[in-house]
């Protein structure tokens, strides 16, 4: 990875004092008043999607060193799923009943298996209560939302019963013009190796100066998906014809002004120009 030491360090340290300005109104946004009084299931789900956004943020200000090149990778993981959450929601707002089934069968699922454990012996503290009462309470809607959306059982992709991967090509499809794909093919994989515990592939032979880089993008992809994911929530809580649209437009400025002009070439490398 042939980059100049000072670019890196320097596009690095940028990027991490632009991040507060995608933070701030991802806050500003999820707790916007609601436009009708009351907010709909979806535009709670939108809010509560906006706030893990805005504390992946957070985290990524607070570990603003490249030893953390594994929150930083994981951050943008989520970031992807939120943004192609957000847009599916978009496209089909009551896509929410399925996506909050999902949350049931999952909490479920996860219910079952801790009885299971306990049945054949293995010792477990359940610092959050048995969960024998939440299966009882749950099984026979569980049972039920599994076989409308998921031919009775839980999903074992996501919420959609899609691969992460077709989900973003339905999403390009849609909005061609945020290139999910191209985000996901270049730097998913490699996010996936950070995070995941198998061995040393994303950091083997690699230098602390060589594993600022993937941070470095890491953190610009992010801060694209949150600007995505910004636009995306504004439609579904009902504000982007209501002054959002030119405030989102205001804060990408100044989150350019905060860096630079940042540029990535068709090697995917970020620097300053």
């Amino acid at each position: 990875m042939d980059i100049p030491e000072i670019g890196v360090i320097e596009t690095f340290a940028r990027m991490l004092q632009a991040l507060p300005v995608v933070r701030k109104f991802l806050i500003d946004l999820a707790s916007s008043p609601s436009t009708d009084g009351r907010d709909t299931p979806v535009q709670l789900t939108t809010r509560g999607l906006l706030d893990r956004a805005a504390c992946w943020f957070g985290s990524f200000q607070l570990l603003g060193d490249s030893q953390h090149y594994q929150a930083h990778l994981a951050g943008f993981r989520t970031m992807i799923e939120i943004t192609v959450d957000l847009a599916l929601l978009t496209i089909d707002p009551s896509a929410n009943d399925r996506l909050e089934a999902w949350e049931l069968s999952a909490r479920f699922k996860s219910a079952s298996q801790l009885l299971e454990s306990a049945r054949i012996g293995v010792r477990l503290e359940m610092p959050l209560g048995p969960p024998s009462d939440f299966v009882k309470r749950h099984q026979s809607e569980v049972e039920s939302i599994r076989a409308r959306y998921w031919k009775g059982i839980h999903p074992t992709t996501r919420w959609t019963n899609n691969r992460l991967a077709d989900d973003i090509k339905c999403v390009d499809s849609r909005f061609p013009a945020l290139s999910l794909r191209r985000t996901y093919e270049e730097l998913y994989r490699y996010a996936c190796w950070g995070v995941h515990g198998g061995g040393l592939a994303a950091v083997r032979g690699r230098s602390a100066l060589e594993m600022a880089f993937p941070c470095t993008l890491a953190f610009y992809e992010s801060a694209q998906l949150g600007w995505a994911s910004a636009e995306f929530a504004s439609r579904l809580l009902n504000r982007f014809e209501l002054g959002h649209q030119q405030a989102l437009k205001s804060a990408q400025e100044d989150w350019v002004l905060a860096f630079g002009n940042l540029r990535r070439d068709s090697k995917s490398i970020v620097e300053i120009e």
